[in-house]
């Protein structure tokens, strides 16, 4: 597997676990009706898992170019 290819493939997989923490983390301070410290963790770790996953992408595509310059 090329590297852009196993970059876009984890950007992918990360984004998809920070919305769904993030989903299962509001759901449960609105079902329990407080903002827990806990609530505010997972948040944290969306926010992080978020910001990996861009970064990821941001790489997939610059190694993409960076490949089809090389190729040409």
């Amino acid at each position: 597997m090329r590297p852009a290819t196993a970059l876009s493939v984890v950007s992918v997989i990360l984004i998809v676990k920070a919305v769904l923490i993030g989903w299962v983390t509001w759901g449960r301070a609105q079902m329990l009706g407080v903002q827990s410290s806990a609530g505010q963790a997972g948040l944290t770790i969306a926010t992080v898992a978020l910001a990996i996953a861009l970064v990821c992408g941001v790489a997939a595509v610059v190694l993409r170019r960076r490949d089809r310059g090389e190729d040409a």
